[in-house]
């Protein structure tokens, strides 16, 4: 077994534990559904979230070829992950807990936090691309990852809900974007 595939277990571990929360979730909320609250907006970042878990483990290909990996590198990429599977812990409601459940009210009360750990992953990522292989570093996903540090900072601080719908739209578009480029690859 090579480093890469000891360290790509343990990620695809994390990343399907975080999948998993997301789907009981999901599961949770389809069974108690006359009692939940809908809000497109709420629904947008959990599916983006998802996408987001998939997409890091998928990009985690790019190191295959490297021959070797400090410790430092092989924790700073499982920190990378932990920040995407506490910020989806942090979007999803606990169903058991409560009568009604507002989505709307959810999102707003959690929004501080997730886009605090969208941000910090989103450093922590560009951060590492540049840490584990320096001459292989893909300058166009760490720009868009930086990109997105404004419009994280701005919907982590707003409570405006047209902030949200708006930054949601360009993050939807940019997924997609995004999505398209790495299939013509």
């Amino acid at each position: 077994m090579t480093q890469f595939e000891y360290l790509a277990s343990l990620i695809s571990i994390v990343i399907a534990f975080g999948i998993s929360q997301v789907l009981r979730s999901w599961g949770s909320l389809l069974n108690n559904r006359r009692r939940v609250s809908t809000y497109w907006v709420y629904s947008a970042w959990s599916v983006m979230i998802v996408m987001f878990m998939i997409l890091f483990w998928w990009e985690l290909w790019q190191y295959r070829t490297l021959e070797q990996w400090s410790f430092v590198a092989l924790v700073w990429t499982i920190i990378n992950a932990m920040f995407i599977v506490l910020a989806a812990h942090i979007l999803l409601p606990s169903t058991a807990e409560q009568r009604e459940i507002d989505l709307e009210s959810f999102y707003y009360q959690s929004a501080p936090l997730f886009f605090g750990l969208t941000i910090a992953g989103m450093i922590s990522i560009a951060v590492s691309d540049i840490l584990i292989d320096p001459g292989q570093v893909h300058w166009g996903e760490t720009t868009s990852r930086l990109a997105w540090l404004p419009f994280g900072m701005w919907v982590m601080v707003s409570q405006n809900r047209r902030v949200h719908s708006s930054v949601t739209i360009v993050a939807l578009v940019l997924y997609a974007a995004f999505f398209v480029a790495i299939s013509l690859k």
